[in-house]
């Protein structure tokens, strides 16, 4: 699953997978990306998730 996005506005990688983003620095990113959301800011960073092959197939 791909866990990296890039906000295009900021130019900084967010981290999904923490509870701060990767940035303390910024209180309420989440929030902010939340309220103002715009579907083409966040671009996903890595291939998405795909299912493992089950053992044989």
């Amino acid at each position: 699953m791909t866990h990296n996005v890039l906000h295009r506005g900021y130019g900084i990688t967010i981290d999904l997978s923490a509870s701060d983003l990767g940035h303390p620095d910024r209180p309420g990113l989440l929030q902010e990306i939340h309220r103002n959301y715009k579907p083409d800011l966040l671009y996903c960073l890595g291939p998405m998730n795909t299912a493992p092959s089950a053992p044989g197939s």
